[in-house]
């Protein structure tokens, strides 16, 4: 391995399947960064983190309690088009096309040019996650290890070179309503399940509103699925002459402010639900920007507008809510874009973008160093 500019690494980076499968994970990505690091960034002491079945988190660092953090994940989303297609990385009119091109390889590859730029960074940590997105397993592996206090957590998700200080969060839960069954005929003499649960997705929805933030706008609820009927041993069947005495819903809840949380919105459910079962709950964050003068500073000297994301902008989850919340510091991402190719079949990062992040990432590293 040669050093090479971020455009060939992310091209060799894309080219790596690292979508998650029966056949397929982070572990050829994870062995390039390792090799890519031991080779050219000697000054890091490598530990690899077992995550079972080839898949490790890698931690490069400088420090016992670094005061940066980068944080980057190595997975894809699954390919949605030809996957031999998307593993050919290909360039066109200023972008580079491929599966995981913008999210996030592209950010792996500024990092790791950026490292191979500055030769020593201080106190600082490099980490290379598995199962963003996913379910998290690389970030909850590395909380049970690591109870570190940095001064920042970057992580170099597609903002469109825009700093995102804060999301909402993100609560997943499973309502079973129950009713009673009567005869289609004499619905009056049963309690409909469906219509109670219905009943209580307005009520709730209309409860949550309360929890809201200046900058990340009002808790939504998403009704994301229902199945109703009777319920016949385990199985809830549709019977059209009776009244259905089950109800099951999946709902989805996007907290914008750290008041709510799924106990509490359980809580909020127990006059209407016989059980409430959590699947998700990660939780609301924001960075003050007085926290990131830093990076601002960095974003500057690279010769780039410091701009923040709009609060319309702001509608899916990043890792470094969990980051921020679970060491109790400021974590903030910043990456090229455009970050709405992400998850696509014609997924692209600017190469311009590219070229920017590398320049703002190696000013952050010497601001660190």
């Amino acid at each position: 391995m040669k050093t090479t500019g971020c455009i060939t690494i992310l091209k060799e980076l894309i080219a790596l399947p690292s979508y998650v499968d029966d056949r397929n994970n982070e572990s050829q990505v994870s062995a390039y960064i390792k090799k890519y690091l031991s080779q050219f960034c000697p000054w890091f002491t490598l530990v690899e983190q077992s995550l079972g079945s080839g898949r490790n988190n890698i931690i490069a660092s400088t420090g016992d309690n670094p005061d940066l953090v980068v944080v980057c994940h190595m997975d894809t989303v699954q390919p949605v088009g030809n996957i031999n297609d998307m593993l050919a990385p290909t360039m066109k009119n200023g972008y580079i096309y491929g599966l995981g091109a913008v999210d996030m390889k592209a950010g792996i590859a500024a990092v790791l040019t950026a490292l191979s730029n500055v030769k020593q960074i201080k106190n600082s940590a490099i980490i290379f996650d598995c199962d963003e997105e996913y379910n998290f397993r690389g970030a909850k592996a590395l909380f049970k290890k690591y109870f570190w206090n940095p001064q920042l957590v970057l992580c170099p998700e597609p903002t469109d070179l825009k700093l995102v200080n804060g999301c909402k969060g993100v609560i997943e839960i499973t309502v079973d309503v129950v009713g009673k069954t009567a005869h289609a005929g004499k619905p009056e003499q049963g309690i409909n399940a469906i219509e109670k649960a219905l009943e209580s997705v307005l009520v709730l929805r209309h409860e949550i509103l309360q929890y809201r933030d200046n900058e990340l706008g009002e808790t939504t609820l998403n009704l994301s699925g229902l199945q109703g009927g009777r319920l016949v041993g385990n199985t809830i069947t549709v019977q059209g002459n009776a009244v259905a005495d089950i109800a099951r819903m999946v709902i989805d809840i996007r907290p914008a402010s750290t008041q709510l949380d799924a106990q509490k919105v359980c809580k909020m459910w127990e006059p209407y639900a016989k059980s409430c079962v959590i699947t998700l709950d990660y939780p609301a964050y924001r960075t003050h920007s007085g926290e990131l003068a830093i990076l601002e500073k960095a974003i500057a000297l690279s010769g780039l507008a410091v701009y923040y994301q709009q609060r319309s902008e702001r509608s899916g989850f990043y890792e470094a809510a969990l980051f921020s919340r679970m060491w109790n510091c400021p974590a903030v991402s910043f990456g090229p874009g455009p970050a709405n190719s992400a998850h696509t079949k014609g997924e692209c990062v600017s190469i311009s973008d590219l070229q920017s992040a590398t320049t703002v990432y190696t000013k952050l590293f010497r601001l660190f160093g």
